[in-house]
């Protein structure tokens, strides 16, 4: 199965109350996405939150999230998707 890595930079903003959370690219190698994040990590913004960096690997195809949630409270709820 093909894989690619999601890189996203989050960081709490107490101003809004909530997580800021921005797609920064999406890439072929969790190599790639760090090679980003050492070009992205120098421009205002990220660099006042260098440990905000996520890379996610998903698979291409695949349901990541098979779960409902809860409105309110964003929670996942415990019941399953059938594939």
């Amino acid at each position: 199965m093909t894989a690619v890595y999601f890189l996203y930079h989050v960081h709490d903003d107490p101003e809004l109350g909530r997580w800021r959370n921005k797609t920064a690219g999406v890439f072929s190698t969790e190599e790639q996405a760090r090679r980003a994040i050492e070009r992205l990590g120098v421009l205002r913004g990220f660099r006042d939150y260098p440990d905000g960096w996520r890379i996610h690997r998903r698979t291409v195809d695949k349901t990541s999230w098979t779960e409902g949630f809860d409105k309110a409270t964003h929670k996942k709820l415990t019941y399953s998707v059938r594939h």
